[in-house]
């Protein structure tokens, strides 16, 4: 892959009154965690080309936020969820799809914990177990490096 990857986290979401995880919306510190990265990933020159996220509520939130910011309209993959098609290869597919449809861009994908964790163990360790744990509101910085992999080069995170 010869593009920069942003993992985020979908903001703080509610807690309550849902029957279904995939219908729990952003609190409003969720919001502003979501508005908050937008402008740190603008602060950082790191602009999306690029966003996909979970259709899970509070994901589409957070990349609708994000991707408002900077012109952009989101899409959303089950790939990136939390349901029985959500998984690391799901994850792993996908970005392999966005990279070579995207040549040089910044791909942004918005999910849910331990599935970006995880992603981000196989992008820049080559392992199955557990990356770096992503907080909500927290946006994970990959690119390529030399050894075939990606590296970290930085992580933000909005309050």
């Amino acid at each position: 892959m010869s593009v920069t990857l942003l993992v985020i986290r979908h903001g703080k979401a509610q807690q309550d009154n849902y029957d279904r995880d995939q219908d729990r919306t952003l609190t409003d510190r969720g919001e502003r965690q979501a508005r908050g990265l937008a402008g740190l990933l603008e602060e950082h020159d790191l602009a999306p080309n690029v966003i996909v996220s979970s259709p899970f509520v509070r994901a589409r939130q957070t990349a609708e936020l994000i991707a408002g910011a900077f012109g952009l309209e989101p899409d959303f993959d089950e790939r990136l969820s939390l349901s029985a098609s959500g998984s690391v290869g799901g994850s792993i597919e996908l970005l392999g799809e966005l990279d070579r449809a995207n040549d040089d861009a910044t791909i942004a994908i918005v999910g849910h914990q331990p599935l970006l964790e995880r992603t981000i163990a196989v992008l820049t360790e080559g392992l199955t177990g557990f990356g770096p744990q992503v907080r909500t509101g927290e946006c994970f910085v990959l690119q390529p490096n030399d050894t075939g992999r990606f590296a970290i080069k930085a992580n933000l995170r909005a309050d």
